[in-house]
């Protein structure tokens, strides 16, 4: 699971390049990063993807 949110991190650019911006905003980044993430993490799974993992 770790590797899917360092993977989300770098999609975003914010630890795959060194940061270049103002200190101050890079918390604020970092933490709109998160919800954007825990966000995609609340969405229902498809109930045809359901059904086919179980059968």
């Amino acid at each position: 699971m770790n590797e899917n949110v360092i993977g989300i991190l770098k999609r975003f650019k914010i630890i795959a390049d060194k940061y270049r911006n103002r200190r101050k905003r890079f918390g604020l980044r970092f933490n709109l990063i998160s919800g954007i993430y825990n966000f995609e993490l609340r969405q229902p799974v498809s109930k045809e993807v359901y059904y086919i993992t179980v059968l």
